[in-house]
């Protein structure tokens, strides 16, 4: 007959079994991180190369790609809990923890503005200028914007007021994203469009047009605050509630984007990279294909980062004071998680 000990002993090892099998089925069971990303658009290249990569997962990362195809529409997701993580402008979730939801940036996407004007051939917009002589020709041109509302629209609307351009004299149409932006431009019917790098690029070798101000430049002495904002102009938020539940998760998530902004810094990954660029962005009817994809290789890594600076939102938050969309400035350190603050 056993003793009391050796029972209590086989008892205890029998509950230690049980736990650590009821922990690997949690585990196995886990809820994904649900991240959005803009469907086609160079802005999410971290997380395309996460999951195609395997970034993600070797972290301890199960992640649901979610496709979400503008700022206004992810930062509806992120509300209503549909999704966890967003990739936004700071601006967008600026106007949303001023109505009162607690958005916090975990970690930066962008470290130059994102956006920039390209106008379609034959238009004759001057080029290499400020960025004043660029608006003050804009007036009455179709300019293509993401959406009525959205922080493409909100950028060239902040040009137009700092170079004294009436807001009425503004002809923009929703043209919901990069593909919409490429195919207005070359039927016509978008005299500008306002968006990434890549498409840019894109009409540059398709012959069909070519960037008229990119505010990363000093020659286009674009206004202070857009400047500064650019510093840490895209980034991935989350709520204070779904960080305060998941820490570990959020830490590995940040701990897989720096490896992955790691891994595009380093030259002997250059070939993968521009491997995973061609299967992210399309590249129609272009007679040396190669070189398009270099170019935006070469550009992404002066254009990505990691880091947040709290003086871009600030600065964004004052260009949002100016244009009236909010009525004053409030402290976010808060808006910031501790473990990335810049």
């Amino acid at each position: 007959m056993l003793s009391c000990a050796k029972l209590f002993r086989k008892g205890l090892a029998a509950l230690v079994m049980v736990s650590g099998l009821l922990s690997v089925a949690g585990a196995a069971t886990a809820a994904p991180l649900r991240v959005q990303i803009m469907p086609g658009n160079i802005a999410s290249l971290y997380v395309y190369l996460g999951t195609s990569l395997g970034f993600y997962e070797r972290e301890g990362l199960d992640v649901e790609v979610v496709h979400i195809a503008n700022g206004p529409q992810a930062n509806s997701a992120l509300v209503s809990k549909s999704v966890d993580v967003i990739m936004n402008m700071p601006d967008n979730m600026i106007l949303l923890k001023h109505r009162g939801i607690d958005t916090v940036a975990v970690v930066g996407n962008a470290v130059q503005y994102p956006f920039f004007l390209i106008q379609r051939k034959g238009l004759g917009l001057p080029t290499g200028q400020d960025y004043r002589s660029v608006m003050s020709r804009i007036k009455g041109k179709t300019i293509g914007v993401y959406g009525l509302g959205s922080s493409t629209d909100r950028f060239v609307r902040q040009l137009a007021k700092s170079a004294n351009v009436n807001d009425a004299d503004l002809k923009r149409a929703a043209m919901g994203g990069p593909a919409a932006s490429v195919s207005g431009l070359v039927a016509g019917n978008l005299d500008v469009s306002v968006d990434v790098l890549s498409s840019g690029i894109l009409v540059e070798h398709m012959g069909i047009g070519e960037f008229v101000l990119d505010c990363s430049d000093p020659v286009a002495q674009c206004p202070p605050l857009i400047t500064e904002g650019g510093k840490t102009s895209l980034a991935y938020f989350t709520t204070s509630d779904f960080l305060a539940a998941n820490p570990d998760a959020m830490k590995k998530f940040v701990r897989t984007h720096r490896k992955i902004h790691a891994w595009i810094k380093d030259p002997s990954n250059r070939v993968a990279f521009v491997n995973e660029l061609k299967k992210i962005l399309p590249a129609p009817a272009l007679d040396n294909p190669d070189a398009y994809y270099a170019d935006v290789a070469d550009r992404a890594a002066a254009f990505f980062g990691t880091r947040v600076r709290l003086s871009a939102l600030d600065a964004i938050q004052q260009s949002l004071v100016e244009s009236g969309e909010i009525k004053s400035a409030k402290p976010l350190d808060d808006m910031v998680w501790s473990a990335v603050i810049d």
